[in-house]
C-alpha cells in the first residue's frame, strides 16, 4: 500500500555507532493515496486551529499519523509525516520562485511548469542559477492545490538554505529521488551587487542638501509612527472582540456558494489570526453574493 523500506547507502568513511544508528531507520516512499490522506487530515487540523505562525502543533502530527495508519493500514511515525511536509515545502518554494520568473509558465490546470521550444532558453538560463528547479521541467504536481494551502503560509518566513538542504535530503530518503541535485548559491555576487548599490546611494546622498535630508527623515519617522498607531488600534480593537475558532469560521464560510476550496481555507486561516471584526461583519451579511465579495476583498492584496 505504498510502503517501501529502503536502507541508506553506506558512507565511504567510517561511521561512529551513533551515526550508524541514526542512519539505520527505515524510510517510506510516499504515493498519491498517502498524500491525499495526509492533506485530508491536515485540513481538519487547520480548521481546528492546530497550526500557528506557519507551524503545525504536535497534536496535528499525531492526528495525521493515526489517521493515515488507520486508513491505509500503515505504520508511519511523526517523523515520516514531518519529513513529507518538508518535501512539500520544498515543492512550494521552488515552484513559487518559478512562477515569479519572467518568461516561464506555470499551467494551473495541468499543475506543471510548461517548458516549450519557445521558452526553453529562458528555462536553461534559470536552471543554471537554480539547479534544484531542473527536475520540475514539465513535471506534474498532482497535489499542488493542497501544497499551496497547507504550506503557503510558511512562505512568509522564508525557506532558508539549511532547510532546503534538509528537505532535499529527506526527499531522497523518503522516495523523492527525482529532486536531489545540489543547490547553486551565489552569495558573493549578491554581496558585491549590494555593496555597489550602497556606494552609489551614498554618493547620491552626499550631493543632497542637508535640510532636505532632515525633512525627509522627519517625514519617514512620522510615517512609521502613524503606521505603528494604526497597527496598535487595529490590534486593540481585534483583542476586544472574542477571537472566533477555526471550526466556527469554517462552519460559516463553507456555506457560501461558489467559493473554491482554496478560498475557503485561505479565509479561514486569515480570520483565525486577528480577523474578529471582519468575521463579525461577514456574519452580518444577508446573502451569499455579498459574503462572497467580502471574502474575496479580504483575500485580495492591499
Amino acid at each position: 500500500m505504498g510502503r517501501k523500506d529502503k536502507q541508506p547507502q553506506s558512507l565511504s568513511r567510517p561511521q561512529s555507532q551513533s551515526q550508524s544508528q541514526s542512519h539505520s531507520r527505515q524510510y517510506i516512499q510516499w504515493n498519491a493515496e498517502m498524500d491525499k490522506a495526509l492533506a485530508s487530515i491536515l485540513y481538519d487540523q487547520l480548521a481546528q486551529g492546530n497550526r500557528e505562525d506557519g507551524y503545525w502543533k504536535e497534536v496535528a502530527y499525531q492526528a495525521a499519523v493515526e489517521y493515515i495508519n488507520a486508513q491505509l493500514i500503515l505504520n508511519l511515525t511523526k517523523d515520516n509525516v514531518k519529513n513529507r511536509l518538508k518535501a512539500w515545502k520544498l515543492h512550494f518554494a521552488i515552484i513559487t520562485n518559478i512562477k515569479n520568473q519572467s518568461g516561464l509558465v506555470w499551467d494551473e490546470a495541468k499543475k506543471k511548469v510548461v517548458v516549450t521550444a519557445d521558452n526553453h532558453h529562458v528555462w536553461d538560463a534559470y536552471v543554471k542559477k537554480n539547479s534544484k528547479a531542473g527536475p520540475y521541467k514539465n513535471k506534474v504536481i498532482e497535489n499542488w492545490e493542497d501544497i499551496e494551502i497547507l504550506c503557503g503560509r510558511d512562505r512568509a518566513t522564508g525557506i532558508g538554505v539549511e532547510h532546503m538542504n534538509e528537505a532535499v535530503e529527506v526527499m531522497a530518503e523518503d522516495g523523492e529521488n527525482e529532486v536531489n541535485s545540489p543547490i547553486t548559491q551565489q552569495p558573493h555576487q549578491h554581496s558585491v551587487s549590494t555593496s555597489s548599490a550602497a556606494e552609489t546611494h551614498q554618493r547620491k546622498r552626499s550631493r543632497k542638501d542637508p535640510l532636505v535630508e532632515v525633512v525627509a527623515e522627519i517625514g519617514s519617522s512620522l510615517k512609521e509612527y502613524c503606521s505603528s498607531v494604526k497597527v496598535y488600534f487595529t490590534t486593540k480593537k481585534n483583542q476586544e472582540q472574542p477571537q472566533p475558532s477555526g471550526e466556527e469560521i469554517h462552519a460559516v464560510v463553507s456555506k457560501v456558494s461558489r467559493l473554491t476550496r482554496l478560498e475557503i481555507f485561505k479565509i479561514v486561516e486569515k480570520l483565525m489570526h486577528g480577523g474578529a471584526e471582519d468575521f463579525k461583519f461577514l456574519k452580518s451579511l444577508s446573502n451569499d453574493d455579498d459574503k462572497k465579495e467580502w471574502i474575496r476583498l479580504l483575500l485580495s492584496p492591499h
